[in-house]
């Protein structure tokens, strides 16, 4: 019976790893670790005690594969054999067929020049009429997502989801989140809370963290933004976003990767 009892973990970008070397039943082996990534650009190395499987695991084929989702890369396996009470070091090799989560995988950030497409294109449209539920098949109308959607497509060949909340949910698993508008870059998106009123006070009785994403719009830097909400607003347009109702509505931001 194999008893893995530790892991030497070394920060790294990588997000999967398979322990090959052993093909018996693991009783009491590694269940998944977690551990924050370091801010700083050392990368420390770190002796953690192994959460444990209940029952017995089964190793399939050449070995068990362990996903660990910011970042872990193992240095070395400490395991014992109860049987005949020695200490065995288990080879690990990284495994990179199996798909990683986004902040592990290859991107690139925008150039300046893709914003600059980007947010070209959405001016171009500027007045076009909105429609809740646009046809996503024609310019001639642009809800709030459609008009994000449309205008990266169109600008950079990024198909982005079709709705705000789902535009929002891809920003959160590709992008880190920016809980300040202040914070935000030129052409990053911005993700709203419902409208409750024009005042700061209107919002007070609505945590942030319990809404739900009912809006989008393209960051132009400078405190304005580029988007569309109603008829009655005109279509596409730009708006100021301090001191205002969008500022009180805004739940968080990030920037859309290549």
């Amino acid at each position: 019976m194999l008893h893995i009892t530790s892991l030497r973990l070394k920060y790294s970008s990588l997000a999967s790893v398979i322990i090959v070397g052993h093909s018996p039943v693991i009783q009491n082996g590694p269940a998944a670790v977690f551990v924050p990534r370091p801010r700083s650009g050392k990368q420390p190395t770190r002796r953690l005690n192994v959460a444990t499987f209940t029952g017995k695991q089964p190793l399939a084929g050449c070995g068990t594969v362990f996903l660990y989702r910011r970042c872990m890369r193992i240095q070395y396996l400490r395991s014992s054999r109860k049987a005949i009470g020695i200490t065995v070091i288990v080879s690990a090799i990284m495994f990179s067929l199996l798909p990683q989560p986004a902040s592990a995988q290859n991107v690139a950030a925008l150039s300046s020049s893709n914003v600059n497409e980007i947010i070209a294109i959405g001016t171009g449209y500027m007045g076009t009429p909105y429609e809740f539920g646009s046809n996503r098949n024609t310019t001639r109308t642009f809800d709030c997502s459609d008009f994000i959607h449309y205008i990266f497509k169109k600008g950079v060949g990024i198909t982005l989801p079709s709705t705000s909340a789902t535009q929002a949910r891809y920003i959160k698993e590709h992008s880190e989140e920016r809980s300040s508008w202040r914070n935000l870059k030129r052409g990053d998106l911005m993700f709203f809370m419902d409208y409750h009123g024009l005042d700061k006070a209107d919002y007070t009785k609505y945590p942030k963290s319990r809404q739900s994403v009912t809006h989008v719009a393209i960051y132009l830097g400078n405190g304005r933004m580029l988007h569309t909400f109603s008829k009655e607003s005109g279509g596409v347009r730009i708006d100021t976003i301090a001191n205002k109702h969008w500022e009180y509505r805004f739940l968080f931001g990030g920037t859309v990767q290549l």
